[in-house]
């Protein structure tokens, strides 16, 4: 039953969709892999801005996504990277019962985006637990084509790209957020009844990369079925430095090769797939990276993740980087990764988090805004990417 239930909320948006013909999408990827805005190519630095769907989804009134997005124009930052989903499931509440209100609301921050000319790279399951939790299956059921999450996906990413097949401001769809560091371990995804979850969780809670290589391929059909050109990617993160050893007998040792994490990043690409995801933080270079102990760069992390793209087709996202705060060794970080990107040719990236605003806590030391200590690396990105456009 509730496999069937949500497919009645896709013809209901697809009423209210532009009845227009499609626009041409904005961004593509080339046959050979080559990202392309407008049909030429294309490289740039952009944000996060992960929270402006749910401050306006937490408290209808609040349209500060229209600054958020204002802001970002006025400095010349060309895209963003969005939920736009909610993160709990107790959230999805309005999108199941008011579709109608759910939509306007997002329609707000798509429509603010193209006002401001900023694009948009449209995250539509954040949370790799809401979307099973919501259907009432445990999160495994990911790796099930037939299940009642897969359903739910398929119809929630039906009726997003649908009603927003014809905005300028969307780039690319992806998934959701670090599926793949989930996969194929211990730990399991959090309890918080009151906001959706269930009481306790199982073993089958936990998922595996095969059951994500089955998401990943649904959700890439799903777009397919209506947008033909618009990139699409995952949203995964950096494979774990033992990605391949989980992947194949759950232990953590030895350490992956580079070819291994190479071959990794291909393999949890899948086609319809066509950008490779990555996200690059300043622990992946703490520690040792590489079997048998061998610590890596932020520069020799990222060519290695360009090459894995380049040698299947794929234009690279680095779809979040960052490091805390703003002392001498946040600005060093910021500084090597951006010129990381820069010498590496990277596609897209994305530094996490820009005018975060849902409250004190965990994204004090992350968020950057136009006037905190942290916007130097708003000018860092300016002038990165006035290099990349004066570039070869």
């Amino acid at each position: 039953m509730l496999a069937d239930s949500w497919r009645f909320l896709v013809p209901l948006v697809l009423a209210v969709a532009s009845a227009g013909a499609w626009a041409q999408a904005p961004m593509t990827v080339g046959a050979d892999g080559l990202l392309l805005l407008h049909g030429k190519p294309y490289r740039a630095i952009g944000v996060n801005a992960v929270d402006v769907f749910w401050r306006t989804l937490a408290s209808p009134a609040d349209t500060s996504y229209e600054t958020t997005f204002e802001a970002l124009a006025r400095r010349h930052i060309p895209f963003a990277r969005i939920a736009a989903c909610p993160y709990w499931p107790k959230d999805y509440d309005l999108y199941k019962h008011d579709p109608e209100q759910y939509f306007a609301l997002l329609d707000g921050v798509i429509r603010s985006a193209e006002k401001n000319g900023v694009g948009l790279v449209l995250s539509l399951n954040w949370a790799h637990f809401a979307v099973p939790d919501v259907a009432g299956e445990p999160v495994s059921a990911w790796g099930k084509t037939e299940s009642a999450t897969i359903a739910f996906m398929r119809a929630y990413t039906k009726a997003i790209v649908s009603r927003y097949l014809d905005s300028p401001a969307v780039w690319i769809w992806e998934l959701g957020n670090e599926f793949s560091l989930a996969a194929d371990i211990e730990p399991l995804p959090p309890v918080v009844a009151t906001l959706g979850t269930p009481g306790e969780r199982t073993n089958a809670d936990r998922v595996t990369t095969a059951d994500l290589l089955i998401a990943w391929t649904e959700f890439g059909k799903a777009v397919r079925e209506l947008d033909t050109a618009r990139p699409i990617t995952t949203g995964n993160s950096l494979p774990r430095p033992p990605s391949e050893q989980l992947r194949r007998d759950r232990t953590w040792s030895p350490l992956d090769s580079r070819d291994k994490m190479s071959a990794n990043l291909v393999l949890v690409t899948p086609s319809p797939m066509n950008m490779m995801s990555v996200h690059l933080y300043p622990d992946d270079i703490k520690t040792a990276r590489f079997a048998p102990d061998s610590h890596s760069t932020y520069a020799e992390l990222t060519s290695l993740c360009s090459e894995a793209a380049v040698s299947s087709k794929r234009a690279l996202f680095v779809g979040e980087f960052g490091a805390p705060g703003s002392d001498a060794t946040a600005r060093e970080a910021i500084a090597a990764m951006i010129s990381a990107f820069v010498e590496s040719k990277v596609a897209l990236a994305a530094v996490w988090n820009f005018d975060w605003r849902l409250g004190p806590g965990s994204q004090d030391e992350w968020t950057i805004t136009e006037t905190n200590e942290r916007r130097f690396i708003l000018d860092a990105i300016e002038k990165a990417n006035v290099a990349i456009t004066n570039s070869p």
